[in-house]
């Protein structure tokens, strides 16, 4: 009858440390199989010719939770470039198909056009397999960066980018009370909403629809564009634009159009919407290397997939 009752007293015990193990193997069974979706990530890219690099990752939390650490993690593909000092991984020990990430303190983006300093809040982003590549999506609370003289501000934003067919992916995009500062002036988007499908060989955009609230502009557009000989873009897109000379406004001091120029743009688009009640209704066109809008030529026209 002793033993009988010592095994009863030893029970729950014995049966906690059993069910202790078995949760070890899980969860160390998981944080292997996330070095490996991460190691898969990596060679994904290096086929599509984009190149991922970190230190080896290391896995915390044990027993009530499984996070991935892995420092000096970078992605760059042809001439952009993302740093960041030391990123973390969330994962489900019982779902690692997708994953949960966020950087800290701050990244570091490389473009052709500078280098950012971004410092992100309440920022997350998560990577899911899928047919066919992998799901994207991330959101912050808000976006803080910097390049130079330039700075930019967000509230909240996301986006979402998946797969769609061999080489191409649907991307989905909202930005709420973005301010940008230069030494060209300030403006201010309120809102912009997009929903595109890029193609990588032959580059090429197909945009469903763009609609912003820029300044006391308001702009909707949807079209294709693809990458003509020289490198520029090339194609058109139909333009619905309400106030159309505070959109030239913010235009040149976004830089896209030139100072000496927005005065002359911005009286020619004036009396074309005139007509319309202060809307205009009329194609962007982008052809040998030049943007014109309703005819007008406000802007070269930008390069695609260079700088």
């Amino acid at each position: 009858m002793i033993a009988r009752g010592r095994w009863l007293l030893f029970a729950p015990f014995l049966f906690a440390g059993v069910f202790l193990l078995v949760w070890y193997a899980v969860w160390r069974a998981g944080a292997e199989a996330m070095r490996a979706a991460l190691a898969d990530f990596a060679a994904d890219e290096a086929a599509a010719g984009g190149e991922v690099a970190y230190a080896p990752m290391r896995a915390r939390g044990f027993p009530f939770f499984l996070r991935g650490e892995a420092d000096a993690f970078s992605i760059a593909r042809g001439k952009y470039r993302l740093d960041a000092e030391t990123i973390y991984l969330h994962a489900s020990p019982f779902d690692l198909r997708r994953i949960v990430f966020s950087a800290s303190p701050s990244l570091r983006l490389q473009t052709p056009s500078g280098v950012w300093a971004i410092r992100t809040e309440g920022a997350r982003a998560s990577l899911e397999q899928v047919d066919g590549g992998w799901l994207f999506k991330a959101e912050a609370a808000s976006l803080d960066g910097v390049n130079g003289d330039m700075s930019v501000k967000t509230g909240r934003g996301v986006i979402n980018v998946a797969p769609d067919a061999a080489g191409a992916y649907k991307v989905s995009f909202r930005v709420l009370d973005a301010d940008l500062n230069n030494a060209r002036g300030e403006t201010r988007l309120a809102r912009l909403d997009g929903a595109l499908t890029a193609a990588e060989k032959p580059l090429a955009l197909t945009i469903h629809a763009l609609d912003g609230e820029i300044g006391a502009a308001r702009l909707r557009l949807s079209g294709a564009l693809a990458r003509d000989d020289e490198g520029f873009a090339a194609g058109r897109l139909d333009a619905a634009i309400e106030n159309p000379a505070a959109l030239m406004e913010a235009l040149t001091i976004l830089g896209a159009v030139k100072p000496d120029k927005a005065r002359t743009v911005e009286a020619g688009l004036a009396l074309l919407a005139a007509a319309g009640g202060g809307r205009l209704s009329a194609p962007v066109e982008f052809k040998s290397g030049e943007t014109t809008l309703a005819g007008v030529r406000i802007a070269s026209a930008p390069r695609l997939g260079q700088p």
